[in-house]
């Protein structure tokens, strides 16, 4: 019986996923497809499980990294410490939720980024994803202080869009969907012109492979990195994980 993986979200029109999985199949001779499987709401994966008894791995994307949480049987250590899952294994009858965005961003940032003790760190976004970037930056890197940007900000580690002061951050994440295809012109609201030209600044959406964030922030000087090579990374974690 061949194997099916597949990846769930929403919106999965520009996911990069089933091409990357489909070529590794043909390229190592596995018997095994991948699909999107596009839910209108998370409780959708019950049904999903219970009609692809195939089902040997998923991913999962925005915007049910958090959602989908009580859905599965087990937690590995990352993901219940993260608190968010974009990987599921199937094994022996049980749904086993992992965070490879921390692997993925870890990784990436690492190649790039000279981390040097000190300074502040700022993640845009609060969602599933900021919550596996704020892991990476507080267990693999030294910063003095990591906020998060909401546009209603809850607990101390929260700051306002409004009051960010933005030239104080020696890092930015972009972990929000403003500005990723088709939707081209969105972008966070931080004001440009008070980017640090010594910040690094991380967007997580690849694709446009530039988005107006990081167009602005190398216009000021910044160093930039796109999401793309964080994908790969956690997709060939995610792989792993699933034992192909």
């Amino acid at each position: 019986m061949t194997a099916i993986y597949g990846l769930i979200g929403k919106k999965l029109g520009h996911s990069f996923s089933k091409g990357y999985f489909t070529e590794k199949f043909h390229s190592e001779h596995i018997d095994a497809i991948f699909e999107n499987f596009e839910l209108e709401d998370v409780k959708g994966f019950e049904s999903l499980r219970a009609s692809h008894p195939q089902l040997r791995g998923l991913s999962v994307t925005i915007p049910y990294k958090e959602a989908i949480v009580p859905f599965l049987d087990v937690l590995s250590p990352n993901a219940q410490a993260i608190g968010a899952v974009n990987c599921i294994a199937f094994r022996d009858g049980l749904t086993i939720g992992h965070n490879t965005d921390v692997i993925g961003f870890r990784e990436s940032l690492a190649e790039v980024y000279e981390a040097a003790p000190g300074g502040k760190a700022l993640i845009l976004g609060t969602g599933g994803a900021a919550k596996a970037v704020e892991f990476a930056l507080q267990h693999y890197f030294e910063f003095d202080a990591i906020e998060l940007a909401s546009r209603e900000p809850q607990g101390d580690s929260e700051v306002g869009y409004d009051t960010l002061a933005i030239g104080s951050y020696r890092l930015v994440v972009n972990t929000t969907p403003l500005g990723m295809h088709p939707h081209l012109e969105g972008c966070p609201e931080i004001d440009f012109e008070r980017l640090d030209p010594g910040c690094f600044v991380f967007d997580l959406i690849y694709n446009p492979e530039e988005t107006r964030l990081l167009s602005a922030a190398r216009a000021r000087g910044c160093q930039t990195r796109n999401g793309l090579d964080m994908l790969m990374r956690q997709a060939d974690a995610s792989w792993a994980i699933w034992g192909v």
